[in-house]
Order: C-alpha cells, then structure tokens, then sequence
C-alpha cells in the first residue's frame, strides 16, 4: 500500500491519511501459493491488523465499511471484481500526538492554542522542562491480508 497523504505534519500529525493501492484478483491457483478468488461458498476478508484509531475501506470507488475497533476486519467479497480493483484505506487519528507536537514546539509553528499551566502547577508532558512522554502509534500499522473464509 502506497500511502498518498499525511497532511505534511509527519511524526506529530493528526488527522487523516490515506494509502492506496491496485490489486489484480485473478484464479492462479494454490498450486503458485496465491489466493483462489471467487470460489462458490468463500468469503473474501480484508484484515487491516493493527490500526490506531478508525479505518474506512473503499473499494473500486465505493465505501465497504468504516471500522473503529478490533478487529479491524470486514467482508469485502461483494465489493471485489475479476481483474483489477483499487484499493483505498482512510485512517483517522486522535488528538494525542498533535497535542505532544504543539507542546513541543516553537509558538510559530503550534497549531493549537493551549493555555499554560497555572503558576506551580507540575509542567505538563511535552512541555519544557517535563520529561516527554513516547508518542503514541498511530495510523494503519498492518499487516494487511486477504483472507478466504468458508462461508459453510
């Protein structure tokens, strides 16, 4: 998967990104170690893996379906065709990471406005002199599978 957007805020974004991909879905066989499309009585499943915090699938233009919890895994059998089909994964983060940049950061460059603490109150984290905490994973981390499920 390619991905195509960040909104350039790179480590402390927030927000949405988007990857997208082409996949051809073609009968080769097990006999070459590929996945049989299309079988009768087969399921066909997309399976995020891991994602923080909410995916939405579309296929070939059309929405398949938004997913916010695990597993992040849907039945995309009805949205695939013979041949060629895009792939697109939208993924929305939380605020955390763009409020430990913003703590971080010089005041031109803050997107948010946050208020300081009040006089002798323990500096928050991220802000100068406090220790700063990891950021936190965000986005589609993977992997992402196809996986054929006997529907019987």
């Amino acid at each position: 998967m390619r991905k195509s957007s960040n909104n350039g805020n790179g480590r402390s974004h927030n927000g949405r990104g988007r990857g997208r991909s082409r996949m051809a879905t073609r009968n080769v066989g097990p006999r070459l170690g590929m996945l049989e499309w299309f079988r009768p009585g087969e399921q066909i499943r997309l399976d995020l893996g891991t994602v923080y915090d909410l995916a939405e699938v579309w296929i070939n233009g059309k929405l398949v379906g938004s997913l916010w919890k695990a597993p992040y895994a849907l039945d995309v059998t009805q949205a695939l065709k013979p041949g060629d089909n895009r792939l697109e994964i939208k993924v929305t983060n939380e605020w955390t990471n763009r409020i430990m940049g913003d703590r971080l950061a010089p005041t031109d460059k803050k997107i948010l406005n946050m208020p300081a603490p009040p006089p002798g109150a323990p500096a928050a984290p991220g802000a100068p002199g406090a220790n700063a905490p990891p950021l936190p994973l965000s986005g589609l981390i993977g992997p992402v599978t196809f996986v054929s499920v006997n529907r019987q």
